[in-house]
C-alpha cells in the first residue's frame, strides 16, 4: 500500500483557504444575524458590501491576471506583432510577477462565493423542510 504524501505548502494552502472560509462565513452570519436581531437594513447595507467587495476583488484579480482566467503565462507568439522583443520581454517578465499575486486574492474570492453559495443551499433545504412536513 502507497503511502500518499502532501507537501507543506500544499497544507499550508488548505489551512490557510480553511481558515479564511472560516472568517468569512462568521462575517457573512455576523451580517445576517444583526440584520434579523436589530434592523433588517443593515442587512441590505451588509450584503450590497459583501458582494461588492466579492466583485472587486473579482475584477482586481482578473485585470492582474491579464484578463485570462489562465495560470500559464501568454506565449510570446500571442503577443501583439507590433511590439518589439524588448516590449515583449518586459510584458513577460511583469507578467510573472503579476500572476502569483493575482493568485492570492483568490484565497478571499473563493470563501466568498462558497459561503453565498452555501447560505443558498441552507435556504433552499429550509423550504424542502418546510414543505416534506
Amino acid at each position: 500500500m502507497k503511502k500518499i504524501t502532501v507537501k507543506k505548502s500544499a497544507k499550508k494552502k488548505v489551512f490557510a483557504l480553511v481558515g479564511i472560509f472560516i472568517l468569512v462565513f462568521a462575517i457573512y452570519k455576523a451580517i445576517l444575524y444583526f440584520a434579523d436581531k436589530f434592523d433588517h437594513r443593515i442587512y441590505y447595507v451588509g450584503i450590497t458590501a459583501y458582494v461588492g467587495i466579492a466583485t472587486l476583488l473579482f475584477v482586481i484579480f482578473f485585470f492582474m491576471n491579464g484578463m485570462t482566467m489562465s495560470p500559464a503565462p501568454t506565449p510570446r507568439e500571442n503577443l501583439p506583432a507590433d511590439w518589439s522583443e524588448d516590449r515583449k520581454t518586459e510584458y513577460l517578465e511583469k507578467e510573472a510577477v503579476r500572476k502569483p499575486k493575482a493568485r492570492k486574492l483568490l484565497y478571499v474570492f473563493l470563501p466568498m462565493v462558497v459561503t453565498i453559495l452555501v447560505n443558498y443551499f441552507e435556504i433552499y433545504l429550509e423550504e424542502l423542510i418546510r414543505k416534506i412536513s
